[in-house]
């Protein structure tokens, strides 16, 4: 096993472009982001949106990078420079030259630019995490940082996304834990396998009664935007496919795709069915009531849940 606990700008850097590119999911974006947000070109934006449907919506490239700092490889010019001779090494199978410009141009024109104002806070976050030397420690600091997971019996820890991850703590394998100027929750976590990452975001804090929580800031994203409450009234009539309800809301599909993923972020939705290659979405009643009733609960009664 093992455990790396540091600031690693290229996993920021991603974090920072996948964010850009779900803005369903992430908004409101942390400053860092907004800033890099309002500055990024249309054509570079493009460009995200076209290579994130060719590396699962960044998250290859994500993986990639682990991979290499796992290797001990965390300098961008390193990778560049790995990149630049094989782009299939940062960008999976589809990579191409084009993929590597882009991200170099995100990462000097604006990502390093933007890191570098924080040098100071960085320093001190990645002390802070420091102070816990084992996945047991890491873990009890992450799970008082974010309500998305949870501790349940028997050392099992739960993730609260869809579907459902629930893992045992000694199956996890490798972890990584830094500071991220680009998070724009205070726990931003992925995993693949038993290899975890957690960004921690610099502002983060132990939850409290007067800060809302993760879930609760995903739960009214959720709910504040107009096309996400048609779709959910669309969904009280009959389970519906992401292609069908892009037709009945008038967007494409890969829209709806991104907002159905801030539904199952929350529970709002469950797979009802699967025929060939459409999956069947049903609401989620109850999740949706218990969404409300967190909101007014944090505003009235100072619940955190």
């Amino acid at each position: 096993m093992q455990i790396k606990i540091g600031y690693y700008p290229m996993l920021d850097t991603v974090l920072a472009i996948r964010q850009i590119f779900s803005v369903e999911r992430f908004k409101p974006f942390c400053s860092s982001v907004e800033s890099i947000d309002s500055k990024l070109p249309s054509e570079d934006k493009e460009a995200i949106n076209l290579i994130a449907s060719l590396t699962q919506d960044w998250l290859d490239v994500i993986e990639n990078i682990i991979d290499m700092t796992m290797e001990g490889i965390i300098s961008p010019e390193e990778m560049f420079i790995r990149a630049y001779k094989d782009p299939k090494c940062l960008f999976g199978a589809n990579g191409e030259d084009y993929m590597v410009t882009l991200l170099s141009n995100i990462w000097y024109n604006y990502c390093f630019i933007e890191i570098s104002k924080y040098h100071k806070k960085i320093g001190q976050k990645a002390m802070e995490i420091s102070c816990r030397t084992s996945k047991e420690e890491l873990m009890s600091y992450i799970l008082g940082l974010s309500d998305r997971i949870e501790k349940g019996e028997n050392n099992t820890i739960r993730f609260n996304i869809k579907p459902e991850l629930n893992v045992h703590l000694d199956d996890i394998e490798n972890i990584i834990v830094m500071p991220s100027v680009f998070s724009s929750r205070n726990v931003v976590f992925w995993y693949s396998g038993n290899t975890f990452l957690f960004y921690i975001a610099l502002d983060s804090k132990s939850m409290t009664l007067e800060e809302p929580s993760d879930m609760l800031m995903l739960r009214t994203l959720a709910f504040n935007d107009k096309t996400r409450l048609k779709m959910l009234k669309a969904l009280t009539e009959s389970a519906l496919s992401v292609n069908e309800i892009a037709e009945k809301m008038n967007v494409n599909a890969s829209t709806a795709s991104r907002h159905f993923k801030v539904f199952k972020d929350v529970g709002f939705v469950d797979i009802q069915s699967q025929e060939g290659n459409s999956i069947y979405y049903r609401i989620n009643e109850k999740e949706i009531k218990k969404a409300m009733e967190s909101i007014y609960n944090y505003i009235f009664k100072g619940d955190i849940e």
